[in-house]
């Protein structure tokens, strides 16, 4: 084909149809597209509130007591619950540690002089002696009543 061929089909009248028929579709396509969109339901997004509401509180009202602190009884040697005692006065033999108090209650253990312990229960009369409930400090398996005989006070709780 000869560029005459194209200059004699496309002429300036062809150019501008040509370029009417490319308007016309746009604006044709664009008012489509407007109309379709509008003629959708509009989607409202729901706004969240966050209502904040106190936590009841309580009030108690505790009548006025009167306090009178008790202390734990203390013996002649000063031993009080709470004390730390150790053990004295065997002669190598060692203090046995018993179930319950009494000279005829089961043996525990045999604690040896110069063995530390803390005092949580007693005193308790029994058999003619005052009997301690001793714990070891460094080991709770190592517990029982001890006469207070062989026992000498090595300090006292803080109040």
């Amino acid at each position: 084909m000869s560029m005459k061929w194209i200059v004699n089909r496309f002429n300036r009248w062809v150019i501008l149809g040509g370029f009417f028929v490319f308007i016309l579709l746009c604006g044709i396509c664009i008012t489509g597209t407007w109309i379709i969109s509008t003629s959708r339901p509009v989607q409202v997004v729901p706004t969240a509130f966050i209502i904040l509401i106190p936590a009841p509180t309580i009030t108690v009202t505790v009548p006025e007591a009167q306090f009178t602190p008790t202390l734990p009884p203390v013996t002649k040697d000063g031993i009080t619950m709470g004390s730390f005692v150790q053990i004295t006065g065997t002669e190598g033999e060692g203090l046995r540690l018993r179930e319950a108090p009494g000279t005829n209650k089961a043996l525990r253990f045999v604690a040896m002089d110069e063995e530390v312990f803390e005092v949580k229960d007693g005193p308790r009369e029994v058999d003619g002696y005052t009997w301690w409930f001793l714990v070891a400090p460094y080991d709770e398996n190592r517990s029982g009543w001890a006469a207070s005989t062989y026992l000498s006070l090595v300090s006292t709780p803080v109040p």
